[in-house]
């Protein structure tokens, strides 16, 4: 079986690198970008399983991103998972508006990780992501 494709997009280099080890750690391909157009871009080109998003990113933020991912037929199917900082207020109402299948408060690495696995074993199931 292949292993299933995580894009992590995030403006934090530390946050990636960490992550990225972690997912590869769990069987996962990780590819990263450090803003929403490289993310946009390199969704369009590797055709990730699942996206890992930041809420808040310079120049677009992840609502912006989420939001064109799922206007684009291409790539709506892809689930994304938006990572906040605490304390941002209506933040999981804001992300999964905007498209997300989860929202997951920072620091989040064992949540994440268990949220993942979650989200492709109900992919697998052929259950709903929405709930």
């Amino acid at each position: 079986m292949a292993k299933k494709r995580i894009l992590l997009v995030d403006d934090e280099p530390n946050v990636l690198k960490l992550l990225g080890k972690r997912l590869e750690f769990n069987n996962y391909e990780v590819a990263t970008a450090q803003n929403g157009k490289a993310g946009i871009a390199k969704t369009l080109e590797w055709k990730p399983d699942l996206i890992v998003l930041d809420l808040l990113m310079p120049d677009m933020d992840g609502i912006q991103v989420c939001k064109q991912l799922k206007a684009n037929q291409a790539t709506s199917g892809i689930p994304v998972v938006m990572l906040t900082a605490a304390g941002i207020e209506n933040a999981e109402k804001i992300g999964l508006t905007a498209g997300a299948v989860a929202v997951i408060n920072k620091p989040f690495l064992l949540d994440l990780i268990d949220k993942i696995g979650d989200i492709f074993r109900k992919i697998e199931a052929g259950e709903s992501l929405d709930s």
